[in-house]
């Protein structure tokens, strides 16, 4: 590895409304976690950077899939069936 090293992505302040006791909880959490030498904004950007590819995950498996290329086009739904790829027409 060499010494060079990669320059700090910027950063954005999000905002989001949390319930009163669970703002009231990560103030105390800061405080704790400041006092014991660590850094919680550190770990709660990346508990959401994880929900954030969770999210994404579950987004596109929603996604409804597409009909295969290899199915031909139904004219009429009702009154056509196929059999081995070979549309039937009743």
């Amino acid at each position: 590895m060499g010494l060079l090293q990669a320059k700090p992505e910027k950063t954005a302040v999000v905002s989001v409304r949390v319930p009163l006791s669970l703002k009231q909880r990560l103030d105390e959490l800061r405080t704790e976690a400041d006092k014991a030498g660590f850094d919680l904004s550190a770990t709660l950007t990346e508990a959401i950077e994880r929900a954030t590819r969770q999210i994404a995950s579950e987004l596109e498996a929603s996604k409804p899939k597409a009909a295969s290329q290899h199915e031909p086009e139904r004219a009429d739904k009702a009154t056509a069936s196929y059999a081995n790829g070979a549309v039937i027409r009743r």
